[in-house]
């Protein structure tokens, strides 16, 4: 914890900002940050791309500047996103171009794919909706 005593530009600035602004926009950002990689998925089947490629696209890279230009020495979402790519059995390429033919889907270490939308009750029997 920082004590008030602690006259350190750090400690000055800590006990005269406003935290719950502070923390507001440090959710906002988490916010942001979380919906951008869910919406992914979705555009880059929309513009042919690899679900992983398009987040490759959008990180920054080792050397890219931020907006208050500082550089940035060490980025490690792209090795994040090779060992998870790799870890999962992805098959690269557009996930709706192949239909049932993809090979990293049906694996014994993988679960079955679920029918998603809205589900109707029809004569006993569970339907999703097209």
């Amino acid at each position: 914890m920082l004590s008030r005593a602690q006259r350190t530009p750090f400690g000055e600035w800590w006990w005269t900002v406003d935290r719950l602004t502070l923390a507001a926009i440090g959710a906002l950002m988490l916010a942001g940050v979380v919906l951008s990689l869910a919406a992914s998925p979705p555009v880059a089947g929309r513009l042919g791309l690899d679900p992983f490629e398009i987040r490759r696209i959008n990180a920054m890279r080792d050397g890219a500047l931020t907006h208050t230009k500082a550089k940035l020495t060490s980025v490690s979402l792209t090795h994040a996103l090779n060992a998870l790519e790799k870890a999962s059995g992805w098959e690269a390429g557009v996930p709706n171009s192949r239909g049932n033919t993809r090979r990293d889907l049906g694996r014994d270490d993988i679960r079955p794919p679920c029918a998603l939308g809205a589900r109707f009750k029809v004569a006993d029997k569970q339907e999703a909706a097209e």
